[in-house]
Formats: C-alpha cells, structure tokens, sequence
C-alpha cells in the first residue's frame, strides 16, 4: 500500500500553508482521499505535482529565501547576474523574466536562506 501523509505534513514539506494544500486539494490540482473530515495524500502525488511544469529545469548557480523583501526569491543564473521573483508555490520560473535585483549578496545578507534542491523543481529549477 501507497504511504499516505497528512495536510500538515505535505505542507511542512513543500513549505506552503495547511490552507494553500486544502485550497490545492478541493481545485483538484493534488490528489488526495478524504476519510471522514481528514484529507490524506498519496506520497506519489507529490511527485505528480512537480512534474506538472514537465521534466525540463532551468539550471541555476543558486537560490535564496529574503524573507524581509516580501517573500523574494533571488536567483543567481549561471551568468552571474542576480534575479528575483515572489514565492508563488507550483508556479515555473521564466529566468530571462525575472526582476532585476540590485541589493546585497544572499550571501552577505545574515536572514538569507538557501532555497532546498528538493524545494527548486517547483519553480522548475535545478542547481547546478
């Protein structure tokens, strides 16, 4: 039989709210059974989920959370040159439309977060 995760447990995973997963499950967008008032996820749904965007991924230097920037992505491409978008779950990210990003190095910045490789194929990302 297929492991079966909790709401609470796919969203610690894909680090979104318990709401966003609801929200996912009742558009239809995640697979999932309801059992009584609890929903439960099939631990391949995951994986049905990231490969929505399809299996190519943008390669990438590396990726930031700035949390004090509104949520901000930053992104260094394998140019070199900065660029940032906002945190928006199961969205692919077009690295020749991001937004210019002109602050600090992530790097250099004490809050900044790595963003997990696992985390990169939802915004169909891959780091290098």
């Amino acid at each position: 039989m297929e492991k079966m995760l909790t709401v609470a447990e796919v969203a610690e995973f894909l680090r979104v709210s318990e709401r966003t997963i609801y929200n996912l499950l009742e558009a239809g967008n995640l697979r999932g059974v309801r059992i009584g008032r609890s929903w439960r996820i099939p631990k391949e749904a995951l994986a049905e989920l990231t490969r929505v965007g399809g299996t190519d991924r943008q390669e990438i230097r590396n990726a930031w959370y700035l949390k004090q920037l509104a949520n901000l992505v930053v992104v260094e491409r394998l140019d070199g040159a900065m660029g940032c978008f906002p945190v928006a779950p199961f969205h692919n990210v077009d690295l020749e439309a991001l937004s210019p990003y002109k602050g600090y190095h992530p790097d250099e910045i004490e809050s900044a977060v790595p963003v997990a490789d696992y985390i990169l194929p939802f915004y169909g990302l891959r780091r290098l």
